[in-house]
């Protein structure tokens, strides 16, 4: 049980980092000294956090390569366009070890349209560069912002 408390306060910290990293232009440096050595004789099942590897997951391009898809593939619904309203929400998935995204699950979100439409294009990203650690490519928990806006 203390393992989970653990894992879920490490995800928010790692959300919070991400959220910087990929909207301010943030990135932080992690000390060697920081990143677990993690024996990997765990099973094919364990889900890491961004924290415990010392590669993490990366959509092919970077972040602005992401952004740019996103943008070229949201659509706002127009129920929300209409009334111009904006919101964001929070997605979740696990990078896995070919890099395909799986258990893609809505965080935080202001309204089930946008989960629906956030869930959709998520569907549709290629594999990522998938995290590793101790030079292994391993699962990873991944959490980050979808901004939906007009303009």
């Amino acid at each position: 049980m203390e393992l989970k408390k653990v894992i879920k306060e490490s995800r928010r910290i790692g959300f919070i980092i991400l959220f910087l990293s990929v909207f301010m232009g943030f990135k932080p440096a992690i000390a060697q000294e920081n990143i677990k050595e993690v024996e990997l004789n765990v099973e094919d099942t364990t889900v890491f956090s961004m924290e415990e590897v010392e590669l993490k997951p990366e959509f092919f391009g970077g972040d602005e390569a992401l952004r740019k898809f996103l943008y070229e593939n949201l659509i706002f619904p127009e129920i929300f366009r209409t009334a111009a309203i904006e919101g964001y929400i929070i997605i979740g998935f696990i990078v896995e070890v070919d890099g395909s995204l799986t258990n893609i699950e809505i965080l935080k979100s202001p309204a089930k349209v946008l989960s629906d439409e956030a869930i959709r294009v998520v569907k549709l990203i290629p594999k990522w560069e998938p995290g590793k650690l101790n030079g292994k490519a391993v699962r990873v928990q991944f959490e980050f912002p979808v901004e939906f806006r007009l303009n």
